[in-house]
């Protein structure tokens, strides 16, 4: 079997949503594009491997190209139903028309047909609970509502 013969399966880990503070802090335009900063105000995950709270830790500092498309990049804390802290970084796109990028920005409903939405989450957690997080690459498939994010987190397997 050669790289090129494998095809990638997924695994679901858990479903997350996330709450955010609106308006964003809104620095405008940068020398990379708009950069708004969600603040994380709380939220819950639940799956087959884990589930807990997210807590009121972290942003989501998101650039905004000039293209339309939102670089997402967010650090935040969850907290597992046995108590257990976990870190994560996320990075990934949410591509968009301009016009649907500032709905998102205004708080606005908005339906997951009009985006694509994808990232990449890393976990960094405790030795001893929960080693699988920490050695395997993850996907989230995400929807953005008017309270926040939802995400779909696979494993790649």
């Amino acid at each position: 079997m050669t790289s090129s013969d494998v095809t990638p399966s997924l695994t679901h880990y858990f479903d997350l949503a996330a709450e955010v503070a609106l308006p964003p802090l809104d620095m405008g335009k940068t020398q990379h594009g708009r950069r708004v900063i969600f603040a994380i105000t709380g939220g819950t995950f639940e799956g087959p491997y884990a589930s807990g709270e997210v807590l009121p830790v972290g942003a989501d500092w998101q650039l905004i190209r000039e293209d339309g498309v939102a670089e997402i990049d967010v650090t935040a804390m969850l907290k597992t139903s046995d108590g257990v802290l976990i870190k994560t970084d996320s990075v990934g796109y949410r591509d968009q028309s301009p016009e649907v990028a500032e709905k998102f920005v205004r708080g606005e409903a908005v339906s997951p047909d009009e985006y694509y939405f994808r990232t990449t989450p890393r976990f960094e957690v405790p030795e001893g609970h929960y080693p699988e997080l920490a050695r395997r690459v993850f996907i989230g498939f995400g929807i953005r509502d008017k309270d926040g994010v939802r995400i779909r987190v696979f494993a790649v397997d």
